[in-house]
Protein backbone atom coordinates (compact mmCIF):
# COMPACT_ATOMS: atom_id res chain seq x y z
CA UNK A 1 0.00 0.00 0.00
CA UNK A 2 1.15 3.35 -0.41
CA UNK A 3 -0.23 6.53 1.13
CA UNK A 4 -0.06 10.26 -0.32
CA UNK A 5 1.82 13.47 1.27
CA UNK A 6 -0.37 16.36 0.26
CA UNK A 7 1.93 19.90 -0.08
CA UNK A 8 -0.69 22.84 1.09
CA UNK A 9 -0.38 26.15 -0.26
CA UNK A 10 -1.59 28.61 2.07
CA UNK A 11 -0.92 32.90 0.79
CA UNK A 12 1.78 35.24 2.16
CA UNK A 13 3.67 32.62 4.52
CA UNK A 14 6.74 30.76 3.14
CA UNK A 15 8.05 27.40 4.39
CA UNK A 16 8.47 23.72 4.00
CA UNK A 17 7.18 21.68 7.00
CA UNK A 18 8.67 18.11 7.99
CA UNK A 19 6.47 15.13 8.34
CA UNK A 20 6.84 11.67 9.25
CA UNK A 21 4.77 8.81 7.47
CA UNK A 22 6.12 5.82 10.15
CA UNK A 23 9.08 5.90 12.67
CA UNK A 24 10.44 2.97 14.87
CA UNK A 25 13.12 5.00 17.00
CA UNK A 26 13.05 5.19 20.67
CA UNK A 27 12.36 7.92 22.51
CA UNK A 28 15.35 8.57 24.64
CA UNK A 29 16.15 10.97 27.50
CA UNK A 30 17.81 14.52 26.55
CA UNK A 31 20.26 16.15 27.90
CA UNK A 32 18.73 19.92 29.32
CA UNK A 33 19.97 21.75 32.26
CA UNK A 34 18.72 20.42 35.67
CA UNK A 35 16.04 22.96 36.76
CA UNK A 36 15.87 21.46 40.87
CA UNK A 37 18.00 23.96 41.93
CA UNK A 38 16.66 26.92 39.58
CA UNK A 39 14.81 30.03 41.33
CA UNK A 40 11.11 30.36 39.33
CA UNK A 41 8.62 33.34 39.54
CA UNK A 42 5.88 31.51 41.28
CA UNK A 43 6.39 29.11 44.02
CA UNK A 44 2.88 29.57 45.53
CA UNK A 45 1.25 26.14 46.43
CA UNK A 46 -1.30 25.01 44.06
CA UNK A 47 -4.67 23.96 45.67
CA UNK A 48 -5.32 20.19 45.19
CA UNK A 49 -5.93 19.29 42.04
CA UNK A 50 -8.78 16.88 42.88
CA UNK A 51 -10.58 20.32 42.67
CA UNK A 52 -10.30 20.83 39.63
CA UNK A 53 -13.47 23.01 38.58
CA UNK A 54 -11.59 25.42 41.65
CA UNK A 55 -8.21 25.55 40.77
CA UNK A 56 -8.25 28.73 38.17
CA UNK A 57 -9.19 31.10 41.15
CA UNK A 58 -5.33 30.59 42.09
CA UNK A 59 -4.40 31.53 38.89
CA UNK A 60 -5.75 35.18 38.26
CA UNK A 61 -2.08 36.88 38.35
CA UNK A 62 1.75 35.95 37.61
CA UNK A 63 4.54 37.90 38.29
CA UNK A 64 7.38 38.50 36.18
CA UNK A 65 10.31 40.65 37.43
CA UNK A 66 8.18 41.72 40.58
CA UNK A 67 5.41 43.03 38.42
CA UNK A 68 2.04 41.47 39.04
CA UNK A 69 -0.32 40.89 36.09
CA UNK A 70 -3.91 39.84 35.73
CA UNK A 71 -3.18 36.70 33.48
CA UNK A 72 -6.68 37.01 31.75
CA UNK A 73 -6.84 40.50 31.10
CA UNK A 74 -3.34 41.37 30.43
CA UNK A 75 -1.11 38.63 28.67
CA UNK A 76 -0.14 40.32 25.89
CA UNK A 77 2.25 42.42 28.60
CA UNK A 78 2.89 39.34 30.69
CA UNK A 79 4.81 37.89 27.53
CA UNK A 80 6.34 41.17 26.95
CA UNK A 81 7.26 41.27 30.25
CA UNK A 82 9.28 37.92 29.97
CA UNK A 83 10.63 39.05 26.72
CA UNK A 84 12.23 42.01 28.65
CA UNK A 85 14.20 40.01 30.45
CA UNK A 86 16.58 38.89 27.78
CA UNK A 87 18.52 41.04 25.80
CA UNK A 88 17.99 38.28 23.08
CA UNK A 89 14.20 38.22 22.91
CA UNK A 90 13.79 41.04 20.59
CA UNK A 91 16.15 39.32 17.71
CA UNK A 92 14.10 35.52 18.35
CA UNK A 93 10.30 36.33 19.55
CA UNK A 94 7.60 38.51 18.69
CA UNK A 95 4.05 38.78 20.30
CA UNK A 96 1.03 38.13 18.36
CA UNK A 97 -2.13 38.57 18.59
CA UNK A 98 -3.21 34.98 16.93
CA UNK A 99 -7.15 36.38 16.29
CA UNK A 100 -6.02 39.17 13.61
CA UNK A 101 -5.60 37.19 10.53
CA UNK A 102 -5.69 38.04 6.55
CA UNK A 103 -9.54 36.78 6.92
CA UNK A 104 -10.93 39.01 10.04
CA UNK A 105 -10.30 39.67 13.39
CA UNK A 106 -12.24 37.41 16.60
CA UNK A 107 -11.87 38.10 20.03
CA UNK A 108 -13.40 36.11 23.13
CA UNK A 109 -17.31 36.91 24.01
CA UNK A 110 -15.89 39.49 26.41
CA UNK A 111 -13.79 41.68 23.85
CA UNK A 112 -10.47 39.51 25.04
CA UNK A 113 -6.95 38.58 22.75
CA UNK A 114 -6.05 35.53 22.46
CA UNK A 115 -1.90 36.32 22.45
CA UNK A 116 0.95 33.93 21.22
CA UNK A 117 4.46 34.48 21.27
CA UNK A 118 6.52 32.86 18.38
CA UNK A 119 10.14 31.90 19.16
CA UNK A 120 12.80 31.20 16.46
CA UNK A 121 15.69 32.29 14.86
CA UNK A 122 14.28 34.98 12.22
CA UNK A 123 11.23 35.82 13.14
CA UNK A 124 11.42 39.31 12.00
CA UNK A 125 12.70 38.73 8.62
CA UNK A 126 10.10 38.60 5.40
CA UNK A 127 10.88 34.95 4.71
CA UNK A 128 11.50 33.90 8.09
CA UNK A 129 11.77 29.62 8.44
CA UNK A 130 11.30 28.97 4.98
CA UNK A 131 12.84 25.23 5.80
CA UNK A 132 11.88 25.00 9.38
CA UNK A 133 8.74 22.92 11.12
CA UNK A 134 6.35 25.16 12.70
CA UNK A 135 5.23 23.90 16.16
CA UNK A 136 1.82 24.89 18.26
CA UNK A 137 1.73 24.58 21.93
CA UNK A 138 -1.89 25.47 23.26
CA UNK A 139 -3.20 26.08 27.05
CA UNK A 140 -5.86 26.09 28.97
CA UNK A 141 -9.24 25.60 26.34
CA UNK A 142 -10.93 25.43 29.57
CA UNK A 143 -10.78 28.04 31.88
CA UNK A 144 -10.98 26.05 34.67
CA UNK A 145 -8.01 23.54 33.73
CA UNK A 146 -5.26 26.57 34.01
CA UNK A 147 -1.83 24.27 34.64
CA UNK A 148 -0.64 24.54 30.87
CA UNK A 149 -1.00 28.36 31.23
CA UNK A 150 1.46 28.08 33.92
CA UNK A 151 4.08 25.16 32.09
CA UNK A 152 3.88 27.66 28.72
CA UNK A 153 4.78 30.89 30.86
CA UNK A 154 7.55 28.75 32.06
CA UNK A 155 8.66 27.44 29.28
CA UNK A 156 8.42 30.34 27.11
CA UNK A 157 11.08 32.21 30.09
CA UNK A 158 13.08 29.04 29.50
CA UNK A 159 13.74 29.02 25.91
CA UNK A 160 14.07 33.22 25.65
CA UNK A 161 16.71 32.85 28.74
CA UNK A 162 18.73 29.77 27.51
CA UNK A 163 19.33 31.24 23.93
CA UNK A 164 21.68 32.91 25.10
CA UNK A 165 24.00 30.22 26.10
CA UNK A 166 26.26 29.36 23.12
CA UNK A 167 25.65 25.33 22.71
CA UNK A 168 23.14 25.06 25.05
CA UNK A 169 20.07 22.71 23.63
CA UNK A 170 17.19 24.96 23.95
CA UNK A 171 19.37 27.53 21.43
CA UNK A 172 19.78 24.36 19.00
CA UNK A 173 16.52 23.79 19.17
CA UNK A 174 14.97 27.58 18.68
CA UNK A 175 17.73 27.37 15.24
CA UNK A 176 15.68 25.00 13.77
CA UNK A 177 12.14 25.42 14.87
CA UNK A 178 9.66 27.72 14.98
CA UNK A 179 7.90 27.05 17.96
CA UNK A 180 4.50 29.28 19.06
CA UNK A 181 3.09 29.06 22.26
CA UNK A 182 -0.59 30.36 23.13
CA UNK A 183 -0.91 29.96 26.82
CA UNK A 184 -4.30 30.88 27.44
CA UNK A 185 -6.82 30.40 24.67
CA UNK A 186 -10.27 30.69 26.88
CA UNK A 187 -9.18 33.92 28.77
CA UNK A 188 -12.72 34.98 29.51
CA UNK A 189 -13.10 31.10 31.04
CA UNK A 190 -10.11 31.69 33.38
CA UNK A 191 -11.41 34.95 34.34
CA UNK A 192 -14.60 33.64 35.10
CA UNK A 193 -13.35 30.07 36.44
CA UNK A 194 -15.49 28.07 34.55
CA UNK A 195 -14.49 24.98 31.62
CA UNK A 196 -16.77 26.73 28.59
CA UNK A 197 -16.67 30.57 27.17
CA UNK A 198 -18.52 32.91 28.04
CA UNK A 199 -21.24 32.00 26.06
CA UNK A 200 -21.33 28.79 27.56
CA UNK A 201 -19.55 26.46 24.93
CA UNK A 202 -16.94 23.60 25.37
CA UNK A 203 -14.09 25.26 23.03
CA UNK A 204 -13.03 21.11 22.16
CA UNK A 205 -16.22 20.28 21.37
CA UNK A 206 -16.98 23.73 18.98
CA UNK A 207 -14.09 22.71 15.94
CA UNK A 208 -16.03 21.33 12.71
CA UNK A 209 -15.95 17.48 12.84
CA UNK A 210 -17.40 14.33 10.79
CA UNK A 211 -20.92 14.78 12.29
CA UNK A 212 -21.44 18.11 10.78
CA UNK A 213 -21.91 20.11 7.53
CA UNK A 214 -19.06 22.36 8.42
CA UNK A 215 -16.33 19.49 7.89
CA UNK A 216 -15.69 20.42 4.27
CA UNK A 217 -16.20 23.82 4.53
CA UNK A 218 -13.20 24.39 6.74
CA UNK A 219 -11.16 21.36 5.38
CA UNK A 220 -7.94 23.18 4.68
CA UNK A 221 -6.34 20.75 2.52
CA UNK A 222 -8.83 20.69 -0.33
CA UNK A 223 -10.16 24.65 -0.52
CA UNK A 224 -8.75 27.68 1.04
CA UNK A 225 -10.51 28.25 4.51
CA UNK A 226 -13.15 31.27 4.17
CA UNK A 227 -14.74 34.21 6.38
CA UNK A 228 -17.72 32.67 5.69
CA UNK A 229 -16.47 29.26 7.46
CA UNK A 230 -14.95 31.26 10.42
CA UNK A 231 -17.92 32.72 10.82
CA UNK A 232 -20.21 29.56 11.34
CA UNK A 233 -17.88 29.09 14.08
CA UNK A 234 -17.31 32.35 15.98
CA UNK A 235 -21.33 33.58 15.66
CA UNK A 236 -23.55 30.15 14.76
CA UNK A 237 -21.38 28.17 17.05
CA UNK A 238 -20.83 31.14 19.81
CA UNK A 239 -16.73 30.42 19.86
CA UNK A 240 -15.18 33.06 18.23
CA UNK A 241 -11.87 31.62 20.47
CA UNK A 242 -12.29 28.48 17.87
CA UNK A 243 -12.53 30.62 14.69
CA UNK A 244 -9.20 32.43 15.94
CA UNK A 245 -7.15 29.06 16.31
CA UNK A 246 -8.33 28.12 12.56
CA UNK A 247 -7.22 31.12 11.21
CA UNK A 248 -3.96 31.04 12.73
CA UNK A 249 -3.83 27.62 11.89
CA UNK A 250 -4.09 27.95 8.11
CA UNK A 251 -1.93 31.15 8.04
CA UNK A 252 1.23 29.43 10.01
CA UNK A 253 0.42 25.67 8.66
CA UNK A 254 1.88 23.68 11.68
CA UNK A 255 3.29 19.88 11.23
CA UNK A 256 3.05 19.58 14.92
CA UNK A 257 1.09 20.52 17.85
CA UNK A 258 -0.15 19.67 21.58
CA UNK A 259 -2.77 21.09 23.58
CA UNK A 260 -3.06 20.81 27.78
CA UNK A 261 -5.43 20.11 29.49
CA UNK A 262 -5.78 18.81 33.10
CA UNK A 263 -8.99 16.81 34.11
CA UNK A 264 -7.82 16.32 38.13
CA UNK A 265 -7.46 12.58 37.74
CA UNK A 266 -4.80 11.15 35.38
CA UNK A 267 -1.86 12.40 33.71
CA UNK A 268 -1.75 11.06 29.98
CA UNK A 269 -0.99 11.64 26.36
CA UNK A 270 -4.29 11.33 24.00
CA UNK A 271 -3.79 11.05 20.60
CA UNK A 272 -6.28 10.59 17.47
CA UNK A 273 -8.57 10.04 16.20
CA UNK A 274 -11.43 11.25 19.77
CA UNK A 275 -14.21 10.35 16.63
CA UNK A 276 -14.64 7.89 14.37
CA UNK A 277 -18.37 7.55 13.37
CA UNK A 278 -18.34 4.26 12.85
CA UNK A 279 -16.82 3.31 16.34
CA UNK A 280 -18.09 2.86 19.94
CA UNK A 281 -16.74 5.09 22.63
CA UNK A 282 -14.58 3.25 24.22
CA UNK A 283 -13.27 1.75 21.43
CA UNK A 284 -9.68 2.23 19.39
CA UNK A 285 -10.32 4.48 16.73
CA UNK A 286 -7.33 4.32 14.48
CA UNK A 287 -5.61 7.09 12.41
CA UNK A 288 -3.53 6.30 9.22
CA UNK A 289 -0.65 7.89 11.94
CA UNK A 290 -1.38 5.46 14.51
CA UNK A 291 1.92 4.47 14.84
CA UNK A 292 3.37 7.66 14.38
CA UNK A 293 1.27 8.75 17.11
CA UNK A 294 2.06 6.47 19.51
CA UNK A 295 5.65 7.11 18.99
CA UNK A 296 5.59 11.39 19.99
CA UNK A 297 2.93 10.48 22.39
CA UNK A 298 5.80 7.65 24.20
CA UNK A 299 8.11 10.87 23.80
CA UNK A 300 6.33 13.38 25.56
CA UNK A 301 4.97 10.58 28.69
CA UNK A 302 8.92 8.60 28.86
CA UNK A 303 10.06 11.79 30.17
CA UNK A 304 7.24 12.88 32.68
CA UNK A 305 7.77 10.39 35.40
CA UNK A 306 3.95 10.42 36.39
CA UNK A 307 2.37 9.56 33.12
CA UNK A 308 4.92 6.98 33.07
CA UNK A 309 3.39 5.60 36.13
CA UNK A 310 0.00 5.81 34.49
CA UNK A 311 0.71 2.31 32.90
CA UNK A 312 -0.87 0.10 35.40
CA UNK A 313 -3.46 2.29 36.49
CA UNK A 314 -6.94 2.06 36.03
CA UNK A 315 -8.78 5.32 34.38
CA UNK A 316 -11.81 4.35 35.09
CA UNK A 317 -13.03 7.77 36.85
CA UNK A 318 -15.10 10.91 36.39
CA UNK A 319 -13.15 14.01 34.67
CA UNK A 320 -14.59 17.32 35.43
CA UNK A 321 -17.19 17.60 33.18
CA UNK A 322 -19.03 14.78 34.38
CA UNK A 323 -18.61 12.11 31.85
CA UNK A 324 -17.64 8.57 32.72
CA UNK A 325 -14.58 7.36 31.29
CA UNK A 326 -13.34 3.70 29.96
CA UNK A 327 -13.62 1.66 33.01
CA UNK A 328 -11.93 -1.88 33.29
CA UNK A 329 -8.96 -1.04 31.24
CA UNK A 330 -5.20 -0.23 31.85
CA UNK A 331 -2.82 2.82 29.01
CA UNK A 332 0.79 1.10 29.00
CA UNK A 333 3.02 4.00 29.19
CA UNK A 334 0.62 6.70 29.71
CA UNK A 335 -0.90 7.34 26.16
CA UNK A 336 -4.73 6.29 24.81
CA UNK A 337 -6.07 6.67 21.79
CA UNK A 338 -8.75 9.26 22.01
CA UNK A 339 -12.15 7.21 21.50
CA UNK A 340 -10.39 4.20 22.87
CA UNK A 341 -10.42 6.41 26.38
CA UNK A 342 -14.03 8.01 25.24
CA UNK A 343 -15.12 9.65 22.53
CA UNK A 344 -15.54 13.28 21.96
CA UNK A 345 -16.71 15.34 18.65
CA UNK A 346 -15.24 18.50 17.91
CA UNK A 347 -11.96 18.33 19.63
CA UNK A 348 -9.01 20.58 17.96
CA UNK A 349 -6.76 17.41 17.61
CA UNK A 350 -8.87 15.78 15.06
CA UNK A 351 -9.89 19.11 13.38
CA UNK A 352 -6.42 20.09 13.01
CA UNK A 353 -5.18 16.44 11.77
CA UNK A 354 -8.39 15.69 9.47
CA UNK A 355 -8.14 19.32 7.80
CA UNK A 356 -5.30 20.90 8.55
CA UNK A 357 -2.63 18.60 8.02
CA UNK A 358 -1.19 19.07 11.61
CA UNK A 359 -0.27 16.22 13.71
CA UNK A 360 -1.71 16.89 17.17
CA UNK A 361 -2.00 15.23 20.54
CA UNK A 362 -3.83 15.95 23.88
CA UNK A 363 -1.78 15.90 27.23
CA UNK A 364 -3.58 15.34 30.30
CA UNK A 365 -0.60 16.94 32.72
CA UNK A 366 -0.61 16.41 36.23
CA UNK A 367 -2.16 13.48 38.54
CA UNK A 368 -4.78 14.47 41.27
CA UNK A 369 -2.29 13.30 44.42
CA UNK A 370 1.53 14.06 43.25
CA UNK A 371 2.13 17.43 42.57
CA UNK A 372 1.65 20.23 45.15
CA UNK A 373 3.61 23.69 43.33
CA UNK A 374 3.96 25.25 40.27
CA UNK A 375 7.97 24.93 40.67
CA UNK A 376 7.17 20.85 41.29
CA UNK A 377 4.51 21.25 38.25
CA UNK A 378 6.91 22.72 35.51
CA UNK A 379 9.78 20.27 36.83
CA UNK A 380 7.23 17.12 35.84
CA UNK A 381 6.75 17.92 32.36
CA UNK A 382 9.72 20.31 30.95
CA UNK A 383 11.79 18.01 29.97
CA UNK A 384 8.61 16.51 27.78
CA UNK A 385 7.53 19.95 26.85
CA UNK A 386 11.22 20.12 24.82
CA UNK A 387 12.00 16.35 24.08
CA UNK A 388 8.32 16.63 21.72
CA UNK A 389 9.36 19.69 20.58
CA UNK A 390 12.34 18.07 18.86
CA UNK A 391 10.16 15.41 17.47
CA UNK A 392 9.21 17.94 14.85
CA UNK A 393 12.17 16.58 13.01
CA UNK A 394 12.01 13.07 12.80
CA UNK A 395 11.57 12.15 8.97
CA UNK A 396 11.44 13.61 5.85
CA UNK A 397 12.01 17.49 5.28
CA UNK A 398 12.67 19.58 2.14
CA UNK A 399 10.78 22.08 0.15
CA UNK A 400 8.73 21.37 -2.88
CA UNK A 401 9.06 24.17 -5.32
CA UNK A 402 8.04 24.92 -9.01
CA UNK A 403 10.12 26.51 -12.14
CA UNK A 404 10.09 30.14 -10.14
CA UNK A 405 11.70 28.99 -7.28
CA UNK A 406 8.63 29.13 -4.95
CA UNK A 407 6.55 26.40 -3.33
CA UNK A 408 4.10 24.58 -4.66
CA UNK A 409 0.84 22.80 -4.17
CA UNK A 410 1.98 18.80 -4.70
CA UNK A 411 1.58 15.14 -3.68
CA UNK A 412 4.44 13.25 -2.42
CA UNK A 413 4.24 9.11 -2.43
CA UNK A 414 5.38 7.33 0.66
CA UNK A 415 5.36 3.35 0.14
CA UNK A 416 4.50 1.22 3.22
CA UNK A 417 2.60 4.05 5.37
CA UNK A 418 -0.30 2.89 5.26
CA UNK A 419 -4.29 4.13 4.52
CA UNK A 420 -7.24 4.94 6.36
CA UNK A 421 -8.75 1.68 7.49
CA UNK A 422 -12.38 3.31 8.02
CA UNK A 423 -12.80 4.95 4.56
CA UNK A 424 -12.45 8.58 5.77
CA UNK A 425 -11.66 12.08 4.39
CA UNK A 426 -8.82 12.01 5.41
CA UNK A 427 -6.54 8.86 3.67
CA UNK A 428 -2.93 10.21 4.70
CA UNK A 429 -0.25 11.45 5.88
CA UNK A 430 0.78 15.52 5.01
CA UNK A 431 3.58 17.05 4.17
CA UNK A 432 3.31 20.80 4.05
CA UNK A 433 3.89 23.57 1.95
CA UNK A 434 3.16 27.45 1.98
CA UNK A 435 3.86 30.63 0.43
Amino acid sequence: MSSRIHCHSVPNRNRSIARSARNRAQARPLQFESLESREFLNGAPITSAAAVTNMCAGYQTYQVSGNTFNVANDMENILKAIQSKYSVSGSISKVVDIGKGNLGTFVSPQGRSLWAIEISDNVNTNDNEVDEPAVAFVSTMHGNEPDGTILSLKLIDELLRDYGTVGSPERALIDKTDIWIVPLMSPDGLANCTRNNFNGVNLNRAFPDLSSDLNQATNMLSSPLTLSGLNQVAVDRKAPEVAAVMQWTTQENFVLAANFHQNGGVAVVNYPYDYDPKIASGAYAKSPDDDLFKYISKVYASHDPQMWGETKRNLGISNPAGNTLTVNKTYPYGITNGSDWFAATGTMQDWRYRYAGTNEVTVEVRDKTDIKTVDALYLANRDSMLAYLQTAHVGVTGVVTGTTGSPVFASIEVTGSGTDPKGLDRKSTRLNSSH
